[in-house]
């Protein structure tokens, strides 16, 4: 195990009791947990970004100085020729100049489009405004494309593990030393409110632009889906192969819809859906003509065990009867010459046993045609059928089975791209795409979950769709 001894303390940041600490060979920074999992948090960010090939500074979750945390080791290289910048600087190099008065903006403005500052406590001061500078990505791809693909990349993970801080002090910047310029992207860093601990906060503390509020991590992740589509592909085949926590796993499934039906316009939205609908309406169809082949197929099945047990009752009663004349014979034989009384019974006992024989069997021959000799022959013929019968409406079942699976693949690829929808990127088309599918709903499922996509959507559509339902006189159907 390394000795780790403290460096120096850290004064940038929100958290207190960082402390940079080396071991004599490296240095690196040591964050005690100050939030629940957050060293967890931290090492499972820092294992994504490694599996998916981004540069992520080193993580290791440790016990250092009696408290749990986590060591990110120092990523800045001692080169005179580069030198590292936060990525706040962006605005301070490009834009200030034009535009002064709006360099800088309060936390909560970015954040939640409050007036309202952000404090937070420092040694320097016991409460200061927290302000963060105006970096947005169209900013980087307009003045320093070379990071541009690194954005991306960063923007894909702080969407896969819901990263909520990174803010233009939480990514960083390479520059060459004498010209100043940028040439790269230094390693990721702080995940720490992340996972478990974005608090549901969907917004990225990066925004998109400068004229428009944050947004949701899935709507950044919508728009780079469909700018940037072969990049984000393979980070997504890249992610499929790495093992993701309870947390992410969800995310990055939903991210997939997300990415599919940016592949897509809102026409060819329409018409997939409508597509599937066709095809639901034809299994309902299916399953609606099989139903009465299954309810003749049990019929029949129940008729057979009932035929086979009726015979099987016959055949007992009549070796009953056999039996007991049998035995009733055998007893009057063994009487002696002088049990006159005795055999009398006994005679007019075999008679009605043999009475009641004949009934059985006249019985036996009425319901079925057969005589009692016939009767194991028969319950094999039953039974093969039985066997028959059974294995016809297996394949019954299994063929509506499979039309209810197939009913249910097709609602759960509605609900998965109406969970997805309200990300897409061409948002005023979208708006048509759940008008035109929900005037055509037919299956309530289906309407239920394009009422709830179309909330997050559009809340006016959906109000003056409300009014016209109250204002509708119930049609027949609805009768």
């Amino acid at each position: 195990m390394k000795n780790w001894a403290l460096y120096k303390e850290e004064d940038r940041g929100a958290i207190p009791n960082k402390i940079w600490v080396t071991d004599g060979e490296n240095l690196a920074l040591y964050k005690p947990d100050t939030i629940k999992n957050e060293s967890t948090i931290e090492y499972e960010s820092y294992k994504i970004a490694l599996a998916l090939g981004i540069p992520c500074a080193k993580t290791e979750k440790i016990s250092l100085f009696g408290s749990e945390g986590c060591l990110s080791y120092n990523f800045k290289k001692s080169d005179p020729t580069i030198a590292y910048s936060p990525a706040a600087n962006i605005y301070e190099k490009y834009y200030k100049k034009s535009d002064p008065a709006a360099a800088y903006l309060p936390a909560a403005k970015i954040r939640a489009d409050s007036n309202d500052e952000i404090t937070f406590n420092s040694k320097d001061s016991d409460s200061i405004p927290h302000k963060r500078l105006k970096v947005n990505f169209e900013m980087v791809r307009e003045k320093i494309p070379a990071i541009e693909r690194n954005v991306v990349d960063m923007l894909f993970v702080d969407c896969l593990i819901g990263n909520t801080d990174r803010h233009g002090y939480n990514w960083e910047l390479i520059k060459d030393a004498k010209s100043n310029e940028v040439i790269g992207m230094a390693p990721l860093f702080d995940h720490g409110l992340s996972m478990w601990n974005n608090f549901s906060l969907e917004t990225s503390a990066l925004a998109w632009s400068a004229d428009e509020p944050v947004l949701e991590h899935y709507e950044i992740f919508g728009r780079l889906s469909k700018d940037y589509s072969e990049q984000i592909k393979s980070l997504m085949t890249k992610c499929s192969t790495v093992e993701l926590n309870e947390f992410v796993k969800p995310r990055y499934l939903l991210m997939q819809d997300i990415f599919e039906i940016t592949q897509r316009s809102p026409e060819q939205l329409i018409e997939n859906l409508k597509s599937l609908e066709d095809k639901f309406t034809q299994l309902e169809h299916q399953k609606l003509l099989g139903e009465p082949t299954v309810k003749q197929s049990t019929a029949a099945i129940q008729e057979t065990k009932n035929t086979i047990l009726s015979l099987e009752k016959h055949k007992s009663n009549i070796s009953e009867c056999d039996m007991k004349i049998e035995k009733l014979e055998n007893k009057l034989d063994g009487l002696g010459l002088f049990s006159r009384r005795a055999k009398n019974q006994l005679a007019e006992n075999i008679l009605d046993a043999k009475e009641t024989r004949r009934n059985d069997v006249s019985k036996l021959n009425e319901e079925y045609g057969i005589m009692p000799e016939e009767i194991d022959g028969h319950i094999r013929s039953l039974n093969n059928k039985l066997d028959s019968l059974l294995a016809d409406k297996s394949v019954l079942m299994s063929n509506q089975s499979s039309i209810h699976k197939q009913q249910m693949d097709i609602k759960n690829q509605f609900e998965r791209v109406f969970q997805a929808l309200p990300y897409h990127p061409e948002k005023e088309k979208i708006d048509e795409v759940v008008a035109d599918i929900l005037n055509g709903a037919t299956h309530e499922w289906r309407n239920e979950l394009m009422q709830s996509a179309a909330l997050k959507i559009s809340d006016t559509y959906i109000s003056s769709q409300n009014d016209n339902q109250k204002s509708k006189k119930p049609s027949y159907e609805d009768r």
